[in-house]
């Protein structure tokens, strides 16, 4: 089939701009490489008395639309890359996920200096979240969670040594191999330790005036007066 066939068909429309938008698309991207059908669109106007248009105003005009277009391709593969970067870095860095308790994932000592040591018996864990709450005897009872993310259980931590959660005089939030950050820090007797499998949106609204024996804690250490 020969195009300038039908794009001539097409001219007397695009010349009185009456035909679609995807004629007039074709027709100017076709305009802009051939001179024959220019010279007739032009022939066109002038025999029909309206104004002509020359092959670098149609070429232009064709060249404006192509930009616009290749911009707005551009901005729609921006945004997506941009909103798939974002959901990427979510999905493997603010997804939390809490560890279930058993007997071998935590070791707990009471130091002789009033704080404490957790070991995590884990490779993969992102950090050990811990809140602290007052009994009617002022006595110290601790919760503690451990949290893992995708990228943590995508590429588990191998260096034992970071193993080691310590909260010595300052109780706190520690991510994996550390300086614990305070939260407080006095001189209360520890009570109580248990293992909480709760998420921590879930704790950050949980914090005081609760009762935490609903969710089932378990008691994984106890001051020796009350074992």
């Amino acid at each position: 089939m020969n195009k300038c066939n039908v794009i001539k068909d097409l001219l007397p429309l695009y010349a009185d701009e009456v035909c679609s938008e995807d004629s007039k698309e074709m027709v100017e991207e076709h305009l802009a490489s051939c001179k024959d059908c220019t010279q007739e669109l032009e022939d066109y106007r002038y025999n029909t008395g309206l104004p002509e248009v020359s092959a670098d105003v149609a070429i232009k005009k064709f060249k404006k639309k192509m930009s616009k277009k290749n911009l707005i391709k551009i901005a729609v593969s921006v945004v997506i890359c941009v909103a798939v970067l974002l959901g990427g870095y979510y999905v493997l860095f603010e997804e939390y996920y809490v560890v279930p308790y058993s007997e071998e994932l935590l070791e707990v000592n009471i130091p002789v200096d009033g704080g404490f040591d957790v070991w995590v018996n884990l490779d993969n864990y992102e950090y050990v979240k811990m809140i602290d709450l007052y009994d009617e005897d002022d006595n110290l009872n601790i919760y503690l969670t451990i949290l893992q993310t995708n990228f943590t259980k995508i590429f588990p931590d191998s260096d034992t040594t970071d193993h080691l959660w310590r909260a010595n005089n300052d109780i706190g939030i520690c991510y994996q191999g550390n300086v614990p950050h305070p939260i407080s820090g006095d001189d209360s007797e520890i009570k109580n330790i248990y293992y909480l499998e709760m998420h921590p949106d879930d704790l950050r609204d949980m914090l005081d005036n609760i009762n935490f024996n609903k969710y089932n804690p378990t008691l994984i250490w106890s001051a020796p007066e009350t074992e």
